[in-house]
């Protein structure tokens, strides 16, 4: 039976975040460069640092997937196409723990349609150490490598 790891807040972080930062960033530059006031206020130079390192995280975001899993199997979506991945094809799961605390990574010993390294955000729970998540897979690779 398929269950899913990741979080339900992908589909915002993937799609709906770029979009929104896109037209916010947009539109506060175009006041601050081309608005009323066309001064030497080093200010905007800031905030266009600001937006393009911010830029970069958002754009990270993209890369994620949704993932579910079974006895046998990891399916990995990223809502036009999923593939699934036998367990076996596991190789490592990391935790991430700066700058994105939440994001976990799966990396393949085989390259998949999505690459070798599979990015997603696991359900929210409040531990310290290592997420549970991780234990799981690992577990689950190390039982199917086992069979």
């Amino acid at each position: 039976m398929r269950r899913a790891l990741s979080s339900r807040q992908t589909i915002f972080l993937k799609i709906l975040l770029p979009i929104l930062w896109l037209f916010a960033v947009s539109f506060v530059l175009l006041i601050s460069f081309f608005g009323d006031s066309q001064s030497a206020d080093p200010t905007k130079w800031i905030f266009l640092g600001f937006v393009i390192i911010q830029s970069a995280q958002v754009w990270e975001c993209i890369r994620l997937k949704t993932i579910e899993v079974d006895d046998h199997n990891l399916y990995i979506a990223n809502y036009t196409r999923e593939i699934s991945v036998p367990l076996s094809n596991i190789l490592n799961v990391k935790h991430n723990r700066w700058p994105r605390r939440q994001l976990v990574t799966i990396h393949l010993k085989a390259p998949s349609e999505f690459g070798d390294k599979i990015e997603f955000i696991p359900k929210a729970r409040f531990v310290f150490g290592q997420h549970p998540v991780i234990r799981e897979l690992k577990a689950l690779a190390e039982k199917s490598t086992d069979i």
